[in-house]
């Protein structure tokens, strides 16, 4: 039985802006801002054209990462909506974002199309800088968080994120406290700090290099996602070799001067 797949993109601005797809192998399908021209190289993909409302669909989309690049030719408030549906399927995924956006800036979102009929089947997100502390986490070593600092796009704010929907690889939710707004790495982007149980993280890692989703939802209902590889060890303390100087001057560390010398008194 053959497959049907329909990812269908819809933006409506309160503002001009233009819409991009790219595909897992690079190939473009509506307007590229960097050349100003419009884009057909992604097969079975329709365009509506450069308009203050743009439509795009893909049929029988290839799975993998499709990125979705808005960029802005005015200030103001745009929408997008993506659906997926697949024949077959019961259900429809469906996604809606708002955003802000400015002349020339780029605002991208992920698709991560992996088709099936669940609620994984597609992801559409808002790309977010993401960066994991420790870098490196030594599985022997003692202690209680792993901390994620999470930085959004421009004209989007930390603050809008719901604390109660971030989540590390969906799975192991952000602790409501502590949590902290600054900017960690003197970069002049505004991040929000949250921190994860290690003992969860450490259940769900495995030696060498692990990558890391942490995602979540802004107040909106806006998806956003981004990713951090760091590495994992496992090395135990090493016992110290006690020599002979160290046993002697441990010995003698236990007695003071003044008991050495009473018997002679």
């Amino acid at each position: 039985q053959r497959c049907f797949y329909l990812i269908f993109f819809a933006i409506s601005l309160a503002s001009p802006a233009d819409l991009l797809i790219v595909d897992p192998q690079g190939r473009k399908l509506g307007f590229d801002a960097s050349t100003q021209e419009e884009k057909y190289e992604i097969p079975k993909g329709i365009y509506s054209g450069k308009n203050e409302l743009e439509l795009a669909a893909v049929i029988d989309p290839l799975a993998g990462i499709y990125k979705i690049h808005i960029t802005g030719t005015g200030a103001g408030e745009f929408h997008t909506s993506f659906s997926y549906t697949k024949e077959g399927c019961a259900g429809l995924v469906e996604q809606e974002n708002i955003g802000r956006t400015g002349t020339s800036t780029i605002t991208t979102f992920t698709i991560d199309l992996k088709g099936g009929c669940d609620e994984s089947a597609a992801m559409y997100s808002l790309d977010s800088t993401i960066n994991i502390n420790p870098n490196t986490l030594n599985l022997s070593s003692k202690g209680n968080y792993i901390t994620a600092y999470i930085e959004l796009p421009p004209l989007y704010k930390v603050q809008d994120i719901d604390i109660s929907t971030v989540r590390m690889n969906g799975q192991i939710p952000a602790l409501s406290t502590p949590i902290a707004i600054g900017d960690y790495n003197n970069n002049g982007t505004t991040d929000l700090m949250v921190k994860f149980g290690r003992d969860e993280v450490q259940k769900m890692v495995a030696v060498g290099i692990n990558e890391l989703t942490v995602s979540g939802n802004l107040n909106n209902g806006t998806l956003f996602a981004g990713k951090d590889v760091f590495n994992v060890i496992n090395n135990p303390p090493q016992q110290k070799i006690l020599t002979f100087s160290d046993f002697l001057w441990s010995l003698f560390s236990k007695f003071s001067i003044a008991n050495i010398l009473s018997p002679f008194k």
